[in-house]
């Protein structure tokens, strides 16, 4: 018998990647991160993030820049192990973040693009 999801689930898994990069993109401008998207992704490197957003903060006394770089899922869907080697490697660097998200993280994201540095990465200040 196939799984049968509420309405709320069947919502989520419809939205689409391409709603959720253009919700993300145009949040990550807006709060003045740099942002890169490779529309192609035959001319990319296999499975490098979908998007990665760099917003530096520098003048004086101030090293505060930060690297977001995002795998985006539809709701249900797994990254390859590709996408999970970059992930990894990736999110070994400091002050980088990178992870896979759906639009269920939507709010975690837009959160994170709005704000500064998080208080647990302070140290490398």
């Amino acid at each position: 018998m196939p799984a049968r999801f509420s309405d709320r689930e069947r919502l989520l898994r419809s939205v689409k990647e391409e709603s959720l990069l253009q919700t993300i993109k145009d949040a990550a401008l807006l709060h003045g991160w740099l942002f890169q998207h490779s529309r192609d992704s035959r001319r990319a490197d296999v499975g490098f993030p979908d998007c990665l957003m760099v917003k530096g903060e520098t003048g004086p006394g101030r090293n505060d820049g930060r690297i977001l770089a995002l795998e985006l899922k539809r709701v249900g869907k797994e990254p390859t192990e590709e996408q999970n080697r970059w992930l990894f490697a990736l999110s070994t660097v400091p002050r980088v973040m990178a992870c896979v998200v759906t639009v269920e993280d939507l709010d975690w994201v837009l959160a994170e693009l709005a704000q500064g540095a998080p208080e647990e990465e302070a140290r490398y200040e």
